[in-house]
């Protein structure tokens, strides 16, 4: 049996018995000889959590969303990040990057927000240069437009000399003989007026609200909504798993907001539709069913994978 294996039954083994900190110190070798294995990233980052070692959870939830913030998955990223901040408020890679996925999300307003509380953070510690690059990081571009016309400046044009008579001799009269030259013509272009554009046509009806135009529209309003902290947060995740029943994500984070906020109920019932063949969800229904005091699911959820 290879170190891998033996090290995950351990951990394993560890995590039946309820021995937490032991089984964490296994995955936390686990992750040392796989640290691309972003699931077991996950699984430590969980049991982390659960034994309240905020600080280790919150460094391995932000590399797990690192990775998905590389690999395009922005709304998943800026999830993660949204949990470190949980964890730990003042973490400055996470509120970091949490405004740079936000500005791929279009989420301008997020994105502000992040990068001032990342501008306090550094202030707060003496930093004021790195204070003044993060108020400075652009959360918009507006394009600058050129002017719809530009007036055109008068030009001079000299009117042709006609040639200076030839005196009756030959030579050329004196200076106080001739005639004043005329002085040259200005020749002016006019400035050509604007002619106002006809106001636009009225825009038409927006079209019926798909199903996926309004499943992302949901998801938007959670995510918005789990950024301010707001107290409605789980009421909109709520509507989006509605939307996408078959949305585990989704789905499992309700299970552990229900557990947090002490309504076993409620998160036994959004349970039922979840599988335990995922370590995550599985180690949410073993937490889920000591706090019900339940000791027989938790031998049963355990078992089927041992």
């Amino acid at each position: 049996m290879s170190t891998r294996d033996e090290l995950t039954r351990q951990a394993e083994k560890s995590l039946r018995q309820g021995r937490v900190d032991e089984a964490i110190a296994h995955y936390q070798e686990l992750a040392y000889l796989a640290p691309v294995d972003w699931g077991l990233v996950k699984q430590l980052a969980d049991l982390l959590e659960r034994a309240g070692q905020r600080e280790g959870a919150a460094q391995q939830f932000a590399r797990w969303a690192d990775h998905l913030a590389t690999e395009g998955f922005h709304s998943k990223a800026a999830a993660l990040y949204k949990k470190v901040l949980k964890l730990d408020a003042s973490h400055e890679h996470a509120l970091w990057h949490l405004g740079e996925v936000s500005l791929e999300l279009k989420l301008r307003a997020d994105a502000k927000v992040a990068f001032q509380r990342v501008a306090d953070i550094r202030q707060r510690r003496g930093d004021a240069a790195g204070a003044a690059a993060a108020r400075d990081r652009p959360v918009s571009a507006a394009p600058t437009m050129p002017p719809a016309y530009a007036p055109v400046v008068p030009a001079i044009v000299p009117a042709p000399q006609a040639p200076a008579a030839p005196s009756p001799s030959g030579a050329s009269l004196p200076s106080w003989l001739r005639a004043p030259e005329p002085e040259p013509m200005r020749a002016e272009v006019p400035v050509p007026v604007p002619i106002p554009a006809p106001p636009p046509p009225p825009p038409p009806p927006p079209p019926p609200e798909t199903p996926e135009a309004r499943l992302s529209r949901l998801r938007t309003e959670a995510e918005q909504a789990d950024a301010q902290g707001a107290a409605d947060a789980d009421a909109r995740w709520q509507a989006v798993l509605e939307a996408d029943p078959e949305d585990v994500a989704v789905r499992l984070r309700l299970v552990q907001a229900a557990i947090d906020r002490g309504d076993l109920e409620s998160a036994s019932r959004l349970s039922l539709a979840l599988d335990a063949a995922d370590d995550a969800v599985l180690v949410v229904l073993v937490d889920l069913a000591a706090r019900r005091a339940q000791p027989d699911a938790v031998e049963r959820l355990i078992a089927g994978r041992v």
